[in-house]
């Protein structure tokens, strides 16, 4: 579990069925680790205190891990986030240091190519710092870059809400091929892959796509979803056989 507490009197407790698990902190990575007796499906977390007076903790996040063999997947996906959203959080390499991923798939960007004024420079100087950020701390991840999807958005002026066709979908969808060639990634596009520009509108017709044409439905979701791990999980199997 990552979390802290503003007093050496304050702790979290772990509640496993009957059992009560208490855990040491490690300063330097703000983090508690539990080790319990069995594999558990569900637990409780209760903050507990040697005294009486006020104490703040506050838990960022908990990783819940075992000695067996598989794929383990994290997913740190905010809504309304942009690149600098995660450039901002303070402990980024800290707690990444946690998880030390073998493989990164970004998908950030939409909310970065809204404004008018939508900068490639400034797009990609951002990725680059936050691949920077992430090397540092595993400098052999893999990457996977995924195109922002098409989409429309509000524009300014006049009496009524207007929305037309975000055009910058067409130079993001550039930027992150050159990001891609630059930090010798993979690029899945999914800009392309439904259709490009001005395509979210045949995807609401079928229901895929929400009447904002930014979100798509849980339908919609799911099919971007499933079509990616068949794209991932078919080049994992090319590479292996490859190797024989």
């Amino acid at each position: 579990m990552i979390g802290y507490g503003d007093s050496p009197l304050v702790y979290p407790e772990l509640i496993v069925g009957d059992s009560v698990y208490t855990a040491p902190y490690d300063a330097e990575s703000s983090t508690y680790v539990f080790r319990l007796a069995e594999p558990a499906e569900r637990f409780v977390v209760r903050v507990a205190q040697r005294d009486t007076v006020y104490h703040s903790f506050t838990i960022n996040g908990f990783l819940a891990e075992n000695n067996n063999r598989g794929v383990v997947y994290h997913a740190v996906g905010v809504n309304g986030a942009s690149v600098p959203s995660y450039l901002s959080c303070e402990h980024f390499e800290r707690d990444l240091r946690l998880i030390r991923p073998d493989l990164v798939v970004f998908a950030i960007g939409i909310n970065d190519a809204v404004p008018e004024n939508f900068s490639d420079s400034v797009f990609i100087a951002n990725y680059d710092s936050l691949l920077t950020k992430i090397e540092r701390v595993v400098p052999n991840c893999a990457y996977i870059f995924i195109t922002n999807n098409d989409s429309f958005r509000k524009v300014s002026g006049g009496k009524k809400p207007r929305y037309e066709v975000n055009r910058n979908g067409l130079r993001v969808q550039r930027d992150f091929y050159e990001l891609a060639r630059k930090h010798d990634g993979a690029v899945w596009d999914m800009f392309a892959l439904m259709g490009g520009l001005n395509s979210m509108r045949q995807w609401e017709v079928f229901g895929l796509a929400q009447k904002d044409k930014i979100h798509f439905t849980r339908k919609g979701y799911r099919l971007m979803g499933d079509m990616f791990y068949r794209a991932l999980i078919e080049s994992y199997n090319k590479n292996m056989m490859s190797r024989k």
